[in-house]
Order: C-alpha cells, then sequence, then structure tokens
C-alpha cells in the first residue's frame, strides 16, 4: 500500500496544465510506476518484467488511440521540477521535460536567470 501511496502522490502533485491530455498523463503515470517501483529492483531482469508489463498494459488500454501508446513509450522518460526547483514561494512544478538537451537547456536557463 506504501508504494500505491507513493504513486498516486506523485499522480495528484501534478499540474492540470502540465498534464491536460490523455497521452501526457498516461506517460506521468508510466514514470510514477517505474520512479516507485523499478527503482526498488535489483535485477536488469525484474527492471525489464516490470518495463514490459507496463507496455503490455498500455497497448492494451489504449490501442485504439496509438498516439498516446507512441507518447507515453518513447524514451527517455524524464520528469522532474527543474525548471523551479530554486523557486522559494514553494510552488514547484512537475514535468516530463522530453529529452537530455531539453534538461541542459533547462539548466542553462535556471542558472542564467
Amino acid at each position: 500500500m506504501k508504494d500505491f501511496s507513493k504513486i498516486c502522490a506523485g499522480l495528484l502533485q501534478s499540474i492540470p496544465s502540465y498534464f491536460y491530455t490523455a497521452a501526457q498523463f498516461v506517460r506521468l503515470w508510466k514514470n510514477e510506476i517505474t520512479r516507485v517501483i523499478c527503482d526498488r529492483l535489483i535485477s536488469e531482469e525484474d527492471r525489464n518484467l516490470v518495463q514490459n508489463r507496463l507496455e503490455m498494459k498500455i497497448k492494451s488500454e489504449w490501442e485504439k488511440n496509438p498516439d498516446i501508446i507512441e507518447n507515453a513509450l518513447r524514451d527517455p522518460l524524464l520528469f522532474g521540477n527543474f525548471r523551479n526547483a530554486l523557486n522559494d514561494d514553494g510552488i514547484q512544478s512537475y514535468e516530463d521535460v522530453l529529452d537530455y538537451e531539453a534538461v541542459y537547456n533547462i539548466f542553462i536557463e535556471v542558472s542564467n536567470p
């Protein structure tokens, strides 16, 4: 139950203006499962098993909408609050940062306001 609550908490902390389509929310859901469950697994075999099950579940639930499947399964899977991590106002917006180049650009933006 503790892990399930962590997954739900991650989903509930999302800001609707960043996750307003089903494709974005399914990708966030996949990230939360991966973050909570896969990070605890010690063998590559177990991580692959969970990833394969996630992929099968996404494909079976969204088989009529290939765009959602494609978006959810796209790599890399990078989420974070890098853009506003240094804000003192307490509002932390969690977002899909898309790729490593985008993360780099966010770091440059944050370090040179």
